[in-house]
């Protein structure tokens, strides 16, 4: 945990050709948003990879990557994929 009693999440996102396609979103099990990034926001990073880092409270979280077409991030247009760490550890792929 980080100062303040917060989760360090680490976000690391390999874009597909359609970049501008990609939504995610981190949700409590109460259906609450902690945290959102909307379709549109990686517009000029195509087939580049970003890092994302965000702080959350402890507890657990729903991990939500949507593609606006919904022909996902791979394949043709690209191989995208996804990882999410929590601090130096891998939490889901």
């Amino acid at each position: 945990a980080t100062a303040g009693g917060q989760v360090e999440l680490t976000l690391v996102l390999q874009l597909d050709e359609y970049s501008s396609e990609t939504s995610w979103s981190l949700e409590s099990p109460d259906g609450t948003m902690a945290y959102t990034m909307q379709r549109g926001h990686y517009e000029s990073y195509a087939s580049n990879k970003k890092v994302e880092t965000i702080q959350v409270p402890p507890g657990r979280y729903r991990f939500r990557i949507t593609d606006e077409r919904g022909d996902g991030i791979c394949c043709s247009a690209g191989n995208g994929y996804y990882a999410m760490y929590e601090g130096n550890g891998l939490t889901g792929t």
